[in-house]
């Protein structure tokens, strides 16, 4: 241990402590110009709040109101309701007045000397002990969790309050530290004889948190460390650990403390951000460093995952704005299986359909795996190349089938327009897709007359990011080149699968073409067929089509039907439709085939809906008597719907045939040989329904005959 002799006591008179109240130990501090009016402006009113001052996210030149930001710790802020909607105040965790780490100090010691200069003191040490191993290097004692942010240096009763007649202590931010002298911010120019230190971590921790008492040094003791070799720690006492209850990790009752235990929590879990998991913790944001561990380097945490290039990120996310999640769907931080040492490989781009997407990486690292996202299958053959929308050739928007075509390489590749896509698309007509590209570039227009969101000059991409977004980006340019000269371009696009179509064409219309015109000019052509239904305001719709626009009709056929009263439909091209009631009604239709080609406009066809009388009839029975050999046949005088009846003819199935005019009475008839004979009964009623009955209908008008 080191002593040095005190050669002389500079003074033991008044300290020129100012003559306004301060909290009592640094930060919030006279050494930082703080004082009790900085916060309380109305000793009886509101308090100023913490992020008044502390706004400053930079990470440096800190001051009075630019101090440190920090994230309030809340749902919101986490962005996870998984636990409801709750928050945090700072206030919760910390005193802003006092640090209650007095009684457990990572340092102790004691100087001979000090000289105070340019705002700061620089004190000459006599003795010094390390009570924490963490801290055995002085130069890291300026910097706990950053530059700027120094361990606090505390001399107890070491200033004179004359106005109070007390002893009061000094404390100030180390801003320099070796083993024989430490720099604190603040200038001292009087002091008492006070000259033993201690020097504590700081962040004004209270004691006790959530009821419980707290340890706190700022090392891992004081967030994750559970002594035992179990997931149950004996002394659940950390700072972020007691409050947690229902947290996967790190439990208040001490359960679930196997969670990088002895780490720290803040590694991952920024202050800053609010303790949300951040992605540099892990690895840069993005990775653009080729070395694992740097700022904004390499996975690093846990451990590397045997990758020695960091590839594309740059130009993917710096470049071209993507998120982390295009390519890593459900990764960390928002993903159900952190804590795996599995890397997330899914893409997402734009709502694209992801059936086809494949990543080929390298071989990872034992402790690693792949695990494939969003659909997307994963190799390991080392080429560093994927299948995915954003570098095929779009086709897929078109069509939902992603064209099985290889990216670049991740590490060594670079992008041209003719590596996604031929220069330009000279794919056949629906082949995938339409297609009229050619016979616009043999006119001598170029991409930029028609996407000149995507390139100005027919070379570049910009911005890049146009280029890949799930989108065909029609959008004409101020003018088109014909006949030596240019001319305004007037251009509107509307998208359809099976073509697009120009609405308003200026350039068309120069050359003499109507407008719309379809992209790729095919038409299914179709008509109609109608009749009426089984129900009453019933009718049958069958379209059928007649000329496919192409060599192959490219079946299946589906439709889409708004049917004039309210009501749409889209399927099958033979469909059935009730009407609410009885009328004419216009119908508008049009069919798709599979590659989304449909007729040019929608047609209109008339529609009548009828209702249907519901059906009557009548009671009748035939009988056959043996005595007098007669057959006799009754008949109700009124249908079964209250009817009247008119009029009925009763064929008797030996060539003879009864007439009954009303009254309706039964009627009898004599066969003269014997046999079964089959009885037809036609009935008419005042409403001109005819009702025919044979033994079909009623059984009873087939009749045995057997006379005496």
């Amino acid at each position: 241990m080191k002593k040095i002799i005190l050669h002389s006591l500079l003074g033991l008179g008044i300290a020129m402590v100012p003559q306004i109240g301060a909290a009592n130990t640094a930060p919030h501090w006279t050494t930082n110009n703080i004082y009790c009016l900085d916060c309380h402006q109305n000793h009886m009113g509101p308090k100023t709040a913490c992020e008044f001052c502390h706004n400053n996210s930079s990470g440096g030149n800190y001051s009075k109101t630019s101090a440190p930001a920090m994230a309030t710790h809340s749902a919101a802020v986490i962005g996870s309701n998984s636990y409801g909607q709750w928050q945090r105040q700072c206030v919760d965790c910390h005193d802003p007045h006092v640090s209650a780490q007095c009684a457990t100090p990572l340092i102790e010691g004691s100087f001979s000397s000090y000289s105070a200069a340019n705002g700061t003191t620089s004190f000459t040490l006599d003795n010094l002990l390390v009570l924490d191993s963490t801290w055995q290097d002085p130069s890291t004692w300026r910097a706990k969790t950053g530059r700027e942010r120094g361990l606090i240096f505390l001399v107890q009763g070491m200033l004179w309050d004359a106005e109070q007649n007390v002893s009061i202590d000094f404390s100030a931010e180390i801003i320099n530290a070796t083993a024989n002298t430490i720099t604190v911010q603040g200038e001292v120019t009087q002091f008492s004889t006070s000259r033993d230190f201690k020097i504590l971590y700081g962040q004004y921790i209270k004691s006790e948190i959530n009821g419980v008492t707290v340890a706190f040094a700022g090392t891992p003791a004081g967030l994750a460390d559970n002594e035992s070799a179990d997931t149950i720690d004996p002394t659940p006492d950390g700072v972020c650990q007691v409050c947690h209850t229902q947290t996967r990790h790190w439990r208040s009752d001490g359960s679930l403390a196997d969670h990088f235990n002895g780490e720290n929590c803040t590694t991952c879990h920024d202050h800053e951000l609010g303790f949300r998991p951040s992605c540099n913790a892990c690895h840069g944001f993005p990775p653009v460093v080729d070395v694992p561990g740097q700022i904004n380097g390499l996975v690093w945490n846990p451990a590397p995952t045997g990758s020695s290039s960091a590839g594309a990120h740059a130009t993917h996310v710096s470049d071209n704005g993507m998120s982390c999640a295009t390519c890593h769907y459900s990764g960390m931080p928002v993903t159900p299986i952190i804590d795996d040492y599995r890397l997330q490989m899914g893409f997402a781009i734009n709502g694209q359909d992801t059936n086809g997407n494949h990543y080929d990486g390298q071989s990872l690292h034992p402790s690693y795996s792949y695990e494939g996202t969003n659909n997307t299958t994963v190799t390991t053959g080392g080429s560093m190349t994927c299948t995915v929308y954003c570098h095929s050739d779009g086709t897929s928007v078109a069509t939902g089938v992603l064209a099985a075509q290889t990216s670049p390489s991740w590490t060594t590749g670079s992008t041209q327009c003719n590596s996604c896509h031929t220069y330009p698309p000279a794919y056949a007509q629906d082949q995938p897709k339409s297609n009229s590209h050619q016979r616009h570039i043999n006119a001598g227009f170029t991409c930029k007359t028609c996407h000149f969101g995507t390139t100005t000059d027919g070379v570049t991409i910009t911005p890049t990011g146009n280029h890949g977004n799930g989108r065909y980006d029609v959008i004409g340019a101020p003018t088109f080149h014909a006949n030596g000269q240019d001319r305004p371009l007037d251009l509107v696009y509307t998208f359809d699968a099976g073509g697009g179509t120009c609405s308003t064409n200026s350039c068309h219309g120069y050359f003499g073409f109507n407008t719309p015109i379809r992209w790729g000019n095919v038409y299914l052509h179709a008509s109609p067929s109608v009749t009426a239904g089984d129900e009453s305001n019933e009718i049958n719709f069958q379209v059928n089509v007649t000329d496919c626009g192409s060599a192959v009709c490219n079946t299946p056929f589906t439709c889409s039907f708004v049917w004039g009263d309210g009501t749409t439909a889209d399927g099958d091209c033979t469909t059935s439709h009730v009407y609410p009631a009885s009328g004419s009604y216009q119908v508008s239709w049009n069919v798709w085939d599979a590659k989304h080609h449909s007729m040019e406009n929608d047609k209109l066809t008339s529609v009548n809906a009828e209702e249907i009388a519901p059906p009557t009839g009548v009671t009748l029975g035939a009988s056959f008597d043996p005595v007098t050999g007669l057959v006799t046949v009754s008949i109700p005088d009124t249908t079964t719907a209250g009817v009247p009846v008119a009029k009925v003819y009763v064929y008797w199935g030996d060539r003879a045939t009864t007439i009954i005019n009303p009254p309706i009475l039964p009627v009898q008839h004599h066969y003269l040989r014997n046999s079964t004979y089959r009885i037809k009964v036609v009935v008419y009623d005042q409403n001109y329904g005819k009702m025919t009955y044979t033994y079909l209908e009623e059984p009873s008008l087939e009749v045995p005959v057997i006379n005496p």
